[in-house]
């Protein structure tokens, strides 16, 4: 299994978003972050069980639709 399909990209208000989601949800995976942009660019890195966490419990549309098209379009690209 991969560690990790691709980076999520976005914006400083998005980064900020997922950082105090993530803090007052599962903020084991703070770690895989980057800092802060300045502009639009990468702001994190998760592995797939990270990722597939996020898809159950995210209620973030952004992140979401990211991780799904990382994985061939779609959740069942996801599938084991």
């Amino acid at each position: 299994m991969m560690a990790a399909i691709d980076k999520i990209y976005g914006t400083p208000e998005q980064h900020r978003e997922l950082t105090r989601w993530l803090e007052s949800n599962h903020s084991a995976l703070l770690i895989f972050l980057y800092p802060e942009p300045v502009t639009k660019g990468p702001i994190a890195n998760f592995p797939t069980w990270a990722d597939r966490w996020l898809l159950d419990n995210c209620p973030i549309e952004w992140v979401i639709t990211r991780i799904r098209d990382q994985y061939l379009g779609g959740a069942q690209g996801m599938e084991d």
